[in-house]
């Protein structure tokens, strides 16, 4: 979790993100448990964008979080001091999405599917990715 968390967010971001990686894991009912994150398809592409395509997304693999359930099966880097701090002790908050929406990559997180969705189309109107 930490390795996903360090290479997902920003150190002030990153107790965040460890509450929306516990929020989805622990959401069956809305079979949340896949996490999409593109960081883990760049890391079964070998690469290091922000960003991933829809074909991207497609590609079969152990480490693709938008095809499969749960954590990668081994980390996909290593964390920092302060993304294991933050896996282990998540920020309180019922967020379960993330986006880098501010220059600098600060994320803007919900817990509302609409409202990422139009987060993620301003931050892209705006040049952050």
């Amino acid at each position: 979790m930490a390795s996903l968390i360090e290479r997902e967010a920003i150190n002030e971001d990153m107790p965040k993100i460890s509450r929306v990686i516990y929020n989805r894991l622990a959401n069956s009912q809305q079979n949340m448990q896949r996490l999409q994150f593109d960081s883990t398809v760049n890391y079964l592409l070998d690469r290091q964008h922000i960003t991933t395509t829809k074909t991207d997304r497609e590609k079969d693999g152990p480490y693709n979080t938008y095809l499969r359930k749960g954590l990668t099966p081994t980390p996909i880097g290593s964390p920092s001091a302060e993304a294991l701090k933050a896996a282990a002790h998540p920020e309180s908050g019922n967020w379960l999405y993330f986006v880098v929406c501010k220059k600098g990559g600060k994320s803007c997180f919900t817990d509302n599917f609409d409202t990422h969705q139009k987060t993620v189309e301003e931050a892209q109107k705006n040049g952050i990715f």
